[in-house]
């Protein structure tokens, strides 16, 4: 495999296990709410009895579930596409610069909503698939791959 397909494969796969594993937490909190529920017991019953004014068919913890499961569909969907391109079709990325533009942009945004609004593992996982986008982003322009 040439280097720019290593590189989109490394940088995919911290994204591919942190969207995993965020579906995963999210799917055990259907039935025991553990990993994104509130420390307090009374605010995730008050949660879980009250809808937002937007839908009041739902509860707030619901729409939550639901939120945390949509953005666990796009990291791993963002990790897969880049870790197939990178295995199965690295001349593609070379021929449609807005996909090779694509992956440290998006990237870079989530290790800045990580570092604005989540923790120290999305953090860390985020700049780390973010350094390998990037550089193969760096190879590609400098006709080092």
């Amino acid at each position: 495999m040439p280097a720019i397909s290593w590189l989109y494969v490394l940088g995919a796969v911290p994204f591919l296990i942190l969207g995993m594993v965020h579906a995963l937490y999210t799917f055990r909190d259907l039935r025991n709410p553990v990993y994104f529920a509130p420390r307090s017991p009374e605010l995730l019953a008050a949660m879980q009895a009250e809808g937002p004014r937007l839908a009041p068919v739902t509860s707030l913890w619901r729409a939550g579930l639901g939120f945390h499961f949509s953005h666990s569909l796009g990291v791993v969907g963002f990790a897969a596409l880049y870790l197939w391109m990178g295995i199965t079709a690295p001349a593609a990325l070379l021929s449609l610069p807005p996909l090779l533009w694509a992956a440290p942009i998006i990237a870079w945004l989530y290790v800045l909503m990580a570092w604005r609004f989540w923790f120290r593992i999305p953090l860390v996982g985020s700049l780390i698939g973010a350094q390998f986008f990037t550089a193969a982003l760096i190879v590609v322009l400098f006709g080092w791959g």
